[in-house]
């Protein structure tokens, strides 16, 4: 971001979660006929932040060495960036993911079957906004861009698109437990960016503060 101004959203396709893409990966049928939809995750986009701004899971499953930074923004910021002009309108979304039980997900399903082909879009983006609730530790906003076939975007690898780093980023936080060279070095290449350093610190979740206790 630093270096090129720019953000980056992957395929969603390219995402660990086998139930991520649900809806895609169903059985769909017309007139008694197989169709499939998984084709089309590969020109479907996204990326995944959290609401919850210091938690344990998060640091421990994304930051395994402890030489990772959580970087901050809002929605609006978010939306913004990549909704450029109005040809996005009808591609862009963001919004929080909601987390359902299995068995909520396959009664989803059910709920929305048969599904009308004028009402397919709609329903195909509130599915990826739906996670199995083994995942609510995330409290997850996403982004999805979802470009038409005939948008130069539709057969990239990834979307790559530029951005306002120092208004984009309002905070950069390293790992609680850091090493104190890896930090230092981080923040020097920082600094070489004109980025505020007044918005880079290190989370306190591990800070111990002692209380003072009287014995009586």
């Amino acid at each position: 971001m630093l270096q090129n101004g720019t953000n980056a959203l992957a395929k969603t396709s390219s995402w660990e979660d086998v139930y991520e893409n649900f809806f895609f990966k169903e059985k769909f049928h017309t007139y008694g006929t197989p169709v499939t939809m998984e084709h089309l995750v590969d020109h479907i986009f996204g990326q995944c932040w959290s609401t919850f701004r210091d938690s344990d899971a998060m640091w421990r499953i994304y930051s395994h060495d402890k030489e990772s930074v959580r970087i901050k923004t809002t929605i609006g910021k978010l939306y913004d960036s990549i909704y450029t002009e109005d040809a996005c309108m009808a591609s862009t979304y963001v919004g929080f993911v909601e987390y359902k039980t299995s068995k909520a997900l396959h009664e989803w399903l059910a709920k929305v079957s048969p599904i009308n082909t004028s009402d397919i879009t709609n329903v195909s983006v509130d599915s990826l906004f739906l996670k199995r609730n083994n995942f609510s530790h995330e409290k997850e906003v996403r982004v999805i861009y979802q470009p038409a076939q005939n948008q130069p975007d539709y057969n990239l690898g990834i979307k790559i698109y530029p951005i306002d780093v120092i208004d984009f980023l309002e905070e950069i936080t390293f790992d609680p437990q850091v090493s104190d060279t890896f930090m230092q070095n981080t923040m020097q290449m920082i600094s070489r960016y004109s980025f505020p350093m007044s918005r880079v610190n290190k989370s306190s979740l591990y800070d111990f503060k002692k209380v003072k206790i009287e014995l009586a």
